[in-house]
């Protein structure tokens, strides 16, 4: 029994182990299913990520043949590519701190890295035609093609390259975009590379894997048949930027090719343009286009001294091509005389190479020029064609035309395209008939020129100059051919009879009576100039057909041009200023000059970058001029913006002559204050060492030294840079010269005496120090006078203009002396002339702030003398502690105006983030008094210009437009109004009666009586009494204010 119960015990034991182990089994198994159904979605992943892969690999092949065959159509290979130079403007794009956003710009020495390497969303790729946009894009898309193709990335990035010539939506907008992208990509490819796309093109939208490369912008057809396109241009941007940025669809990169003057304005593009060649870059592309050495030598030696308009022209890629395969097939170096030779040579090559399938069909040579010539007018004249119709159209018009029978047009093309100068277009439109276009637009604008001298009366000469669709023939007859032929003359003559009716009953002001120039523009501030109809497109036409050869103009045009322009800059606002400086080319060189030095003159960096590019197309920079550049880059100095704009400025002194004496400019007023405060941290290490051995103390002492004359520098740079009598125009952002004359007097008599009688301490000390050890007082006094006057010096060296050089820096001191000396008789002509003129009391009284300074020098020499260096010590020291306690309250009340606008604008964005339209005239006329420092003050402008709700509507760019125009005469008395709208500047009159004291003027705001009461009742209720509060809307508030000005013009 007992046995028995023990197996049986046993057997149950075992049965439940049995049944736990077949239980964990079980779940063992179920836990095992469940892991290879996870390692089976793992290996669907895998699977579908390797499908992945192979299938972009084979899109982006298909592609990159796409572009290699269209290359190979266009007879270019990519061994023959030079690397292009940029100069890249991002309008706000750049941060320094959370606090600040500043416009910058900078030069790139490869177009192509810089683009792959760029992470600006939305990029306009700008340059004169020839120069290399298409074929920088397509040479980005193969590179970018072959690397997505290896790639092992799953969201590698994949170019798409999209040429816009054939773009014609019914409506414009972001889903006309992608309609047209999609339809360009599908023509033409295999069930594979659709299905490709049908399944992840909107998966790589959202996700951003695709790079939009849009090419010809300037040519899509309703932009190239606008006289007036900025409308149209406005519309087409928006809507590609819209694709490209719509949230929750789409976050993609966009490059965007188009010609300058046609080209995206709006501040969201970011700029890239391309640059002329380089001397460097020419002989790279001879080699590469496998030109002999030895005329590659010999052309690059004559090209800077030539005068032909070919030399002129080599600096473009596409010209510099056609010379080279000019001079190949000549055998010689002779560089011919116009650039219709180098055309001719190319056709007659392409035309050789096709003769014996011409022939064929029984055509001569001159037969397929003729029928080329009648194929590029046609799609001239039919505004409804554009650059790449379609062909069957294209052949229809011609016979409308009564130029060419329907079989021989259709024949000529089909010669024309194998000979290379035509080719096929991609529709862009799945189904649609075949398309056709000329190899490169310079090409049919060459064939439609052709036929225009052949027939001048085939178009107008008005048509042809005032109509946007015959703007590219109009400017290749005056560039490509001789001023003086029957057509080129006709065109001139037409331009200055046109001319002289628009500039009919403008007032014709003397640019050299400084005092009417300054009255008209003072009287005219508060109106609206209207420019005439058209003037800006004839202007900018004979700008850009004429470039280099405007001294052929008749005088009477010079003369008309001249004083439209003169009108917009004396009558007109900032965006006036602006567009007249883009359209000097028609004006003679010295009133180029007088327009240019105005721009400098206003202390406004937005109208400044268009100044520098005007100086680059000038010969040479007048003496006055350079010194009109040199004040301003030292009024930048003096405000604490010339180190943060230095690239930009920098990039813009590459096409000025003698580059680099600018450059050494910029270097001394960019590391001068470092210098000065180097020189004076050495000295008071010097003077401590000797006093207390190398240590701490002499560190200590060094350093109180650079801090007590270091916030003294700036007001020493602004008195000089304000003393040199820069003109007193003032467009936008005049904070720069005017609060200087009516509120720096007393600090700059302050600062003056602190800064020269610590100097003088010092220099006491110094000596009494190092008589001790048994050397000359002298020795002390000149090393700190040398300290004291090196960076005086080198501002006044710089307003001269000579010794700018590194190597004569430590002489600066010396040098200033003997250009003082020189200036000394015209000093003395100047204070007699100051003498006749004010008076000797006021004279005097003037005198005295300057005086003031030798005086304190010449007591504390006297107190030093007499008390002995412990007075001085105590002094320096007594200094040192009132600096600090000074920097330091200044700096607490700095940092409450900064947090107290931080947190607003944290309020302000939040509301903001609510529009869904433009700011109005309200919201602007609540938010401008808020901002208590300039960086906010110019960063609420920069959000609202660079945000989707600009541009603005009527109401808010017309006060936009009288704001602006009030900080233009803000300091100004003369303007014409009555004592009812005068905005005083402090109703204390105390402080009135000192300004009076210290010859400051007391500069209340005159508002003429035309404005309407609304604007004058915004300024009486929020600056009347506290006017100095404006000088937060500085030159940068000023400039954005300009620019968001100028978006709503374009866009109106």
């Amino acid at each position: 029994m007992t046995t028995a119960l023990i197996v049986l015990g046993g057997s149950l034991t075992l049965a439940i182990a049995l049944l736990k182990l077949f239980r964990a089994f079980r779940d063992n198994v179920v836990a095992i299913k469940e892991l290879l159904s996870e390692f089976a979605g793992v290996r669907a992943a895998w699977e579908g990520y390797q499908n992945l892969r192979s299938d972009r690999k084979n899109f982006s092949e298909y592609l990159s043949d796409r572009l290699k065959r269209l290359n190979s159509e266009e007879e270019w290979h990519h061994r023959r590519y030079t690397e292009l130079e940029a100069n890249v403007e991002t309008e706000g794009a750049r941060r320094f701190g959370p606090i600040d956003r500043i416009d910058t710009a900078r030069r790139e020495t490869s177009l192509s890295s810089a683009l792959k390497r760029s992470r600006e969303p939305l990029i306009v790729l700008e340059g004169e035609p020839g120069s290399g946009k298409s074929v920088a894009l397509r040479k980005l898309a193969i590179d970018l093609l072959d690397r997505a193709a290896r790639s092992r990335h799953p969201r590698e990035i994949v170019p798409l390259y999209i040429n816009l010539k054939d773009f014609k939506p019914a409506k414009v907008d972001a889903q006309a975009v992608e309609a047209h992208v999609l339809s360009t990509l599908l023509q033409g490819c295999s069930v594979d590379e659709a299905r490709f796309l049908q399944t992840h093109f909107q998966s790589g939208l959202r996700s951003g894997s695709w790079i939009f490369l849009f090419d010809s912008f300037d040519e899509i057809p309703a932009i190239l048949s606008q006289a007036d396109y900025e409308d149209t241009v406005k519309t087409y941007s928006n809507a590609l930027a819209e694709f490209l940025t719509r949230p929750n669809k789409s976050r993609c990169r966009g490059i965007l090719a188009s010609r300058y003057f046609r080209g995206p304005r709006q501040t969201l593009w970011t700029r890239f343009k391309v640059l002329p060649l380089t001397s460097r870059q020419q002989g790279d592309l001879m080699l590469r286009m496998k030109l002999p050495r030895a005329i590659t030598r010999d052309v690059l030696t004559r090209l800077p001294m030539s005068d032909s308009p070919v030399a002129q022209l080599a600096n473009n890629p596409l010209f510099l091509a056609l010379l080279c395969q000019h001079l190949k097939e000549s055998g010689t170096s002779t560089i011919p005389d116009t650039p219709f030779e180098l055309f001719d040579s190319h056709v007659q090559r392409q035309l050789d190479a096709a003769s014996a399938y011409a022939s064929e069909a029984g055509w001569t040579k001159d037969r397929v020029a003729a029928a080329a010539e009648a194929i590029a007018f046609t799609m001239s004249a039919e505004k409804d064609l554009g650059l790449t119709p379609a062909r069957d159209a294209l052949v229809r018009a011609c016979v409308e035309r009564g130029l060419l029978e329907g079989a021989v047009a259709d024949q000529a093309i089909e010669i024309l395209e194998y000979a290379k100068l035509m080719r096929r277009g991609e529709s862009g439109r799945a189904g649609s008939v075949r398309q056709t276009t000329f190899v490169h637009r310079r090409f049919q604008e060459y064939f439609a020129t052709r036929h225009l001298l052949k027939d001048p009366d085939a178009v107008v000469a008005s048509t042809l100059l005032l109509e946007g669709n015959w703007r590219e023939s109009a400017v290749t007859v005056l560039q490509l051919q001789d001023p003086g032929t029957a057509l080129a003359a006709v065109l001139i003559a037409q331009a200055r009879q046109s001319l002289q009716s628009m500039v009919h009953g403008l007032r014709d002001y003397d640019r050299e009576d400084g005092d009417s120039i300054e009255a008209a523009y003072l009287e005219s501030r508060f109106r609206r100039f209207t420019w005439p109809p058209l003037s800006r497109h004839l202007l900018s036409l004979l700008d850009e057909g004429l470039f280099r050869k405007h001294e052929i103009l008749p005088d009477e045009l010079r003369a008309d041009a001249a004083r439209l322009l003169t009108c917009v800059v004396v009558e007109g606002d900032a965006v006036d200023h602006k567009w007249a400086l883009e359209l000097l080319g028609t004006v003679e060189h010295k009133d180029r000059v007088w327009f240019v030095g105005r721009a400098f003159a206003s202390g406004s960096g937005w109208l400044a970058g268009t100044a520098f590019r005007m100086v680059s197309r000038l010969p040479s920079i007048p003496h006055d001029l350079a010194r009109s550049i040199r004040v301003f880059l030292a009024l930048l100095a003096s405000a604490g913006n010339l180190r943060r704009r230095r690239r930009a400025i920098d990039s813009q002194f590459a096409g000025f002559p003698n580059a680099s004496h600018w450059r050494d400019v910029l270097r001394v007023l960019i590391f001068g204050p470092y210098v000065h405060a180097g020189l004076f941290a050495a000295l008071g290490c010097g003077v401590a060492s000797f006093a207390f051995g190398w240590g701490a103390e002499a560190v200590t002492i060094g350093g109180l030294a650079a801090v007590i004359v270091m916030p003294f520098h700036p007001y020493v740079v602004r008195s000089g840079a304000s003393s040199l009598d820069a003109q007193a125009v003032h467009v936008s952002g005049s904070d720069v010269a005017v609060p200087w004359r009516r509120r720096s007097g007393l600090v700059l008599v302050v600062s003056l005496v602190l800064y020269v009688s610590t100097v003088a301490i010092l220099a006491a000390f110094a000596g009494t120090m190092i008589a001790q050890f048994g050397y000359g007082r002298w020795l002390g006094y000149v090393a700190v006078f040398y300290a004291a006057t090196w960076a005086v010096s080198a501002v006044l060296l710089t307003h001269v203009g000579r010794w700018m050089h590194p190597i004569w820096w430590p002489a600066y001191p010396v040098l200033a002396a003997v250009e003082l000396v020189r200036a000394l008789p015209r000093a003395i002509r100047s204070v007699w002339r100051a003498l006749l003129e004010h008076g000797l009391i006021r004279v005097v009284r003037q005198a005295a702030i300057f005086l003031s300074p030798a005086i304190a020098v010449a007591g504390a020499q006297i107190v030093v003398t007499a008390t002995g260096s412990r007075f001085a010590e105590f002094y320096l020291g007594f200094l040192a502690l009132a600096a600090l306690l000074v920097g330091f309250v200044w700096f607490g009340v700095m940092a409450v105006r900064v947090v107290l606008d931080y947190l607003w604008m944290r309020k302000w964005r939040e509301e903001f983030s609510a529009f869904g339209e433009a700011p109005s005239r309200g919201d602007f006329e609540r938010w401008l008094p808020r901002p208590r420092t300039a960086y906010f003050a110019r960063r609420l402008l920069l959000e609202i210009r660079t945000s989707s709700l600009t541009p603005l509507d009527e109401d808010g760019a017309e006060f936009v437009r009288l704001f602006l125009n009030t900080l233009a005469v803000r300091g100004l008395k003369k303007a014409q109004a009555d004592s009812g709208t005068r905005i005083r500047t402090s109703r204390s009159r105390l402080r009135r009666l000192m300004w009076r004291l210290a010859d400051v003027e007391v500069a209340d705001l005159v508002i003429p009586t035309f404005v309407d009461d609304r604007f004058t009742g915004w300024l009486r209720d929020n600056w009347d009494g506290r006017l100095l509060r404006l000088s937060v809307y500085s030159q940068f508030a000023g400039d954005e204010l300009g620019r968001m000005l100028e978006e709503q013009r374009r866009s109106s």
